[in-house]
Formats: structure tokens, sequence, C-alpha cells
């Protein structure tokens, strides 16, 4: 009679143990984590941005377009040559980064009266009216430039569209 012949195996059993280490070794993961470091930068980055840019509200619009117009009245009211009459018009305002003085840029046009009270302008120059703070009487003080061309100093400059 035929006996069944029992099969002995040996099976040797590999134990599936977890590595830590070998997911570090992987570029996808370096690469994960230096795309999510990036957008933590980011994002810190723009909300300090944005605590830092304000839009103007309505009432900071109102005070700035009443400055452009108290300039140019303000410039109206000033006689840049003491011997002729002249007609000012502001062209620009900005600060001075060498002294931070706050300064006007304006074009004048002096001009002769004759006798049948006719007026004849000259021709067109640049000039710059520089304020500051006279600790002394408590006021501000000016000054004035004269220029061949529209120059201005460095700084913050704000051109006046008319």
């Amino acid at each position: 009679m035929a006996t069944k012949k029992s099969k002995t195996t040996n099976k040797t059993s590999k134990s599936s143990k977890y590595n830590a280490k070998h997911i570090f070794c992987h570029p996808s993961t370096w690469i994960a984590a230096t795309l999510a470091l990036a957008l933590l930068v980011v994002y810190g980055v723009s909300m300090y941005g944005f605590k830092h840019v304000d839009t103007k509200t309505d009432l900071e619009i109102a005070k700035l377009e009443l400055f452009d117009s108290l300039i140019q009245d303000s410039l109206s009211a000033v006689q840049v040559n003491s011997e002729k009459p002249s007609i000012n018009k502001a062209t620009g305002y900005g600060v001075s980064d060498e002294d931070g003085t706050f300064y006007v840029t304006f074009d004048y046009t002096t001009y002769n009266i004759d006798e049948e009270q006719n007026a004849t302008p000259d021709e067109t120059k640049h000039a710059i009216m520089y304020f500051w703070k006279d600790k002394e009487r408590g006021t501000y003080s000016h000054a004035f430039s004269y220029h061949d061309d529209d120059y201005h100093p460095g700084g913050t400059y704000v051109k006046l569209e008319n």
C-alpha cells in the first residue's frame, strides 16, 4: 500500500517591520518638506506685508485732494520775483531723502505789464519751494531754489497731473 509522504517545508518567514529611517531616505519626502517650509515662509511674509499696506480711507483720500488744492492756492499767492509778478503752477511735491525736508516743485512764468495794463509773459521756469520747521517761531520757514530743468531731489516724489 502506498503511503503518503509528508512534506516538510522549511519556510523562513520574513518579518515585515516598519523602518522609520527608510521614509527619510526618499527624495520625495525632502521635496514635500521643503515645499511645506517655503509655503510657511511665503505665508508669513505676506501676512507681514498686509499689515503694513493699508488702503486709504475716504478721509485720507479727501485730505490728499484738499492738500493738492491748497498747494495750488498757496503757490498762486507767492511772489517768486520781487520785480515782476508771476503765475505759479505746482507740478509735484515730495520729501528729500537727503535731509527729510518737504518741498513743492512748480513752474512759474513772470510777466510784464505795460501802460495799457496788457501782460506780456516771459519764458516759463522751474523752481522748488522747501519747507522746514522753524523751532524759534513755532511755524514753518521756506526757501526757493531755481532750476533750468524740472529737477527735484531724490526721495519720495508725487507728480501732480493737471
